[in-house]
């Protein structure tokens, strides 16, 4: 019995502790155990032959991330915690204590991947962590403090990595229209997080330049302005079903659409 992977299989997805008792050649079996760690990561702890062999937790952890908390020797090996960060930011949380209470440490992890900046919960309001984080990651401002999420170098910095890190900066940071700017100039669909500016021309105009589709975002009003429309529309017909009443009765914007459809081979399906 302890020989039968299936057997043993299912005993160790119920408890971690029964890898202990599986046959030597299945201990020793780099897939069998790969499965085992897969579907129960607190086996990790009982698996004498692997859990310190670097090769085999970065795999499993690639599977199962919550592996790494169960390799003692690797979660405090800083070389090797980095590079788990690399793969997913959630290494971070698993590191050893000493590890996620050194500055110099997390600063280099958020480097490597600043979605772990939400697991390094004494750096969250370290200006200069924050930053190396979200010019790693833009959408890792949704960790930062409170006050960071409200300071402009951080947030712009932020968006010039991804405009849809928007949603997470302070709201009177997303009613300033240069802030604004420069989030729907990089992903004009974050015009969505910035409702109070939905009604100005500027904003609108530089994120349906961007990305049509963000005229859905648009204020009624904007949504039938003839500028604003064409220029929707040509970034990508699509946008067309977002027009107002008025603009379904423009030529120019009909014949933009089409114009679109028919470079991108879409005929038919803008109009």
């Amino acid at each position: 019995l302890r020989a039968n992977p299936d057997l043993m299989l299912s005993a160790t997805g119920q408890n971690g502790a029964a890898l202990e008792f599986a046959a030597e050649e299945l201990r020793c079996d780099t897939d069998f155990v790969i499965k085992v760690v897969e579907q129960n990561a607190a086996a990790m702890e009982h698996s004498r032959e692997w859990r310190d062999d670097t090769d085999f937790v970065l795999n499993a952890f690639g599977l199962n991330p919550d592996v790494l908390q169960y390799a003692p020797k690797l979660r405090a090996d800083s070389s090797f915690v980095l590079e788990a960060v690399a793969q997913n930011g959630v290494a971070l949380k698993h590191a050893a204590l000493e590890l996620r209470q050194n500055r110099t440490f997390v600063l280099e992890a958020v480097q490597k991947n600043g979605a772990a900046l939400e697991h390094a919960d004494e750096f969250r309001a370290d200006l200069n962590v924050v930053l190396a984080a979200v010019r790693q990651n833009g959408n890792a401002l949704e960790h930062a403090s409170g006050d960071l999420r409200a300071d402009r170098v951080v947030v712009l910095a932020a968006l010039e990595q991804t405009g849809s890190a928007l949603q997470y900066a302070s709201l009177l940071l997303r009613m300033k229209s240069d802030v604004v700017c420069a989030a729907v100039g990089q992903d004009g669909m974050a015009l969505q997080h910035a409702p109070k500016l939905c009604a100005d021309p500027i904003v609108v105009l530089t994120a349906v330049k961007q990305n049509g589709k963000a005229l859905e975002h648009a204020s009624p009003l904007l949504r039938d302005d003839s500028d604003v429309v064409l220029a929707a529309v040509r970034q990508t017909g699509y946008a067309l079903e977002f027009a107002g009443d008025e603009r379904l009765k423009d030529f120019d914007v009909i014949g933009t659409a089409i114009d679109w459809a028919n470079a991108h081979g879409k005929v038919g399906e803008a109009a």
